[in-house]
């Protein structure tokens, strides 16, 4: 059984990123959010510039500072899981 300290809430977010972001800028956004430990579900580029990722709560701050980033939200739609970190 894992401990309690162990096992972070992981929840669905929408990273929508800056209008003026271009090519090299959304890769960059890509390798932060994997960085600070998400997981890129889609990525949007038709009518905004972003990503829905798996991510905790501490990321979603974490990128939401990002100067490429525009806003992040938790996607209502998408849900909850539990990731053993």
């Amino acid at each position: 059984m894992l401990s309690v300290s162990l096992i972070a809430s992981v929840r669905s977010y929408i990273i929508v990123l800056k209008d003026t972001v271009v090519a090299q800028d959304i890769a960059k956004a890509e390798q932060e959010i994997v960085k600070v430990g998400g997981t890129i579900k889609y990525r949007y580029t038709t009518v905004l510039k972003g990503f829905s990722a798996w991510l905790s709560t501490r990321a979603a701050h974490t990128l939401q500072s990002n100067p490429l980033v525009s806003y992040v939200e938790e996607d209502k739609e998408g849900k909850r899981f539990i990731h053993a970190s």
